[in-house]
């Protein structure tokens, strides 16, 4: 039993005490609060090392744990209230709890556009805007206010 305790995760008997089985939880959101410490770490490292090279990666946190995603593979961003919906390549959505603004700050340098108030795309995966009612091929808002700057970005994409 001791061994499972060093080499395993955790090993339970039954009757489970509560007690044991809070210590194993706690145990565990630690663990996994250190490994996202650490993806986050090796991702800083790697741009440290690269100053010039913009990063391929980015860490979202959320209530499972922390995502690491590749940014090529984001479609956009939606903004709902505090918290940020990353919806990607593969169909997949992320909900973050950060807002925007801070996704913008940090995405703008990869090609994103803040096209409204609650939506960052990625230019690369924009396929067709539409005149007649403000609308991208996933049909993302791009505000009036916004309008210009989008065309521009995308004619010298």
């Amino acid at each position: 039993m001791k061994a499972y305790k060093y080499a395993a995760f955790d090993y339970l008997l039954k009757p489970i005490a509560p007690e044991e089985l809070c210590k194993t939880i706690e145990r565990l959101k630690v663990k996994r609060q250190q490994v996202g410490l650490q993806e986050r770490l090796s991702l800083l490292m790697k741009t440290l090392e690269e100053p010039k090279k913009l990063p391929s990666k980015i860490t979202v946190s959320n209530s499972d744990g922390i995502s690491v995603l590749n940014i090529s593979e984001i479609v956009y961003l939606q903004a709902d209230g505090p918290y940020t919906t990353f919806y990607l390549m593969n169909g997949g959505k992320i909900v973050s709890s950060h807002n925007l603004k801070e996704y913008e700050d940090i995405l703008s340098e990869q090609g994103f556009f803040r096209s409204h108030h609650s939506f960052l795309l990625n230019l690369n995966h924009t396929v067709k805007y539409l005149k007649s009612d403000g609308y991208n091929g996933k049909h993302v808002e791009v505000s009036k206010r916004r309008k210009d700057e989008f065309v521009q970005r995308l004619t010298n994409l």
